[in-house]
């Protein structure tokens, strides 16, 4: 039924990984309406852009979020995903190809998520990257992780696995033993996500000597592990590098049927219609432009940084042997936690805003169970103000940050920190050797 929503109606959905969600979604933009998708467990901060940049027609809350405190600021009907079903069948309206279909939210180098809009037709196009990389078919089982609300969960789980007749299988909430139980029991074939993700996975498998049934794995990032790479293979698995980015999904890849020399190293070649270059700076910044590239951010202000001649800048800095791309380094402040980005920009603002300390910076510490994590540098000016590490980091979720995203350590130092002349911090600069005020006690379960 179609609630009132029609045609180009923003839709939000509060997602998780479930069938529910995936209802939803299908339901909303079968009518041409766009949806708006913010997972469960965004913080406030998140659904609060949303609201104000596209205020819904309907908001639709996946089950498993229907008894969280969400704090809607909206007088639009709110509905769980059983409200939409029953009643006699609503025609589908497909919308045109280039008008906007999709918004997911996006860490940047700014404090504010930003919204990502995405059309059918740049969709279709990181599709069917996807699918020239990993060639699956109807016969595959697609292992989702990643966030429903996350560019990479939107594709595996609505887009993909329809467009090859196979089957999502949406995992809520990653636990090593658990998880690899339901991957057991599933049958999955197919793995694309986090790395670390897959390593926990297969690490579990082989304390409890079992095979699993995935038989292909997408993998992104530079700090891509030997190591791991070596275990997939020894368990049946064949590995393609994939690499793109919330706006420019699957931008480029390696292919299945290619020589470890190149199936393993580097980026890849870009998707057919996918063109690249390298910023003319002197930074050496990957740009991409091609049919998957999104539309526009919701905030134009953000497009004016973003967007070069229909140019994406990816932040990210390569190399080029050939048509092959390799990323040696990034340009944009954040960290990626399992998978997850961060903008250390809004972790500094909470950071500050909660514990009333100006001269703060959150910064990037690898982490062997999460690839990367957040600690944050405190210069501790006042001593009879002892700063309440437990109460900050309170507080700043009581504001609407996402739990993991907190900072999982705090460290103080007694001189300034290291600053530009124009009187930004050094984050590269800074360190673990200060004074340690605070530990999260276990990183390998942090918040999330």
């Amino acid at each position: 039924m179609r609630r009132g929503v029609g045609p180009g109606d923003p839709v939000l959905i509060i997602t998780d990984n479930d069938r529910a969600t995936a209802v939803a979604y299908h339901a909303v933009v079968g009518l041409g309406a766009v949806a708006v998708l913010t997972h469960r467990t965004a913080g406030a901060s998140e659904r609060a852009v949303a609201l104000s940049r596209v205020p819904p027609r309907l908001v639709i809350v996946a089950p498993t979020a229907a008894g969280d405190d969400l704090a809607l600021a909206t007088a639009a009907p709110l509905l769980a995903v059983d409200d939409l079903l029953g009643g006699p069948p609503t025609e589908a309206t497909p919308a045109p190809p280039d008008s906007p279909r999709l918004v997911v939210f996006t860490s940047g180098t700014t404090s504010t998520p930003k919204g990502v809009v995405h059309s059918g037709r740049s969709l279709a196009g990181s599709v069917a990257n996807f699918r020239l990389m990993t060639e699956l078919g109807a016969a595959d089982r697609l292992f989702v992780v990643s966030p429903a609300g996350s560019i990479t969960g939107v594709l595996q789980a609505f887009e993909l696995a329809v467009a090859v007749g196979g089957a999502a299988v949406l995992e809520p909430s990653f636990d090593d033993e658990r998880s690899l139980e339901f991957l057991l029991d599933s049958g999955a074939t197919f793995y694309g996500g986090p790395d670390l993700v897959l390593d926990r996975l297969l690490r579990a498998a082989g304390r409890r000597s079992v095979d699993v049934p995935l038989r292909i794995a997408a993998l992104g990032g530079t700090m891509l592990r030997s190591e791991l790479i070596e275990t997939a293979e020894r368990f049946g698995i064949r590995v393609v590098r994939v690499y793109g980015s919330s706006e420019v999904p699957c931008s480029t890849g390696t292919r299945r049927n290619e020589p470890d020399e190149q199936r393993l190293v580097g980026e890849g070649r870009p998707a057919p219609g996918v063109e690249l270059r390298l910023s003319d700076d002197g930074l050496d910044e990957l740009l991409v432009r091609g049919p998957h590239r999104f539309s526009r951010y919701l905030d134009p202000a953000d497009d004016a940084d973003a967007l070069r001649e229909g140019w994406f800048r990816t932040g990210d800095v390569a190399t080029f042997d050939g048509d092959r791309v390799r990323i040696v380094g990034r340009l944009k402040e954040i960290a990626v936690r399992n998978g997850k980005k961060i903008s250390l920009a809004e972790v500094d603002q909470a950071f500050t805003a909660a514990s009333g300390i100006v001269e703060c910076a959150a910064f990037v510490v690898a982490d062997p169970v999460t690839g990367e994590r957040v600690s944050m540098a405190v210069r501790l000016t006042d001593r009879s103000r002892p700063l309440s590490v437990a109460a900050t980091l309170a507080a700043m979720e009581a504001a609407g940050l996402a739990r993991w995203k907190l900072p999982e350590s705090v460290v103080g130092f007694e001189a300034a920190l290291p600053m530009t002349p124009s009187g930004k911090v050094v984050r590269r600069a800074l360190s673990e050797a200060g004074t340690t005020l605070w530990q999260a006690p276990r990183l390998a379960d942090p918040p999330t």
